[in-house]
């Protein structure tokens, strides 16, 4: 069973299977996200905002994807 991340709108939690780029990294794809949640914008971890993830060139990744942030609930909150 692969790893996920839980986010958060309001009292709504749901659980979506992480992704993993080729240096195993572990992340989420904003259009997984999109699927859960329509309208997402941003994100925030422990009431700190969530960058999106950037290539070797400071540039987005398309599609926009965030990192997997571990916390002790494993609960990103999501904000529209």
């Amino acid at each position: 069973m692969s790893p996920t991340q839980q986010f958060r709108l309001g009292n709504e939690i749901k659980s979506l299977p992480l992704r993993k780029d080729a240096n195993g990294t572990l992340y989420s794809q904003m259009d997984d996200i999109l699927d859960l949640f329509p309208g997402a914008l941003r994100f925030k971890a422990n009431c700190i905002s969530i960058l999106f993830l950037q290539d070797e060139h400071g540039r987005r990744y398309e599609p926009k994807r965030i990192l997997y942030y571990p916390t002790p609930s494993s609960t990103s909150s999501l904000l529209l």
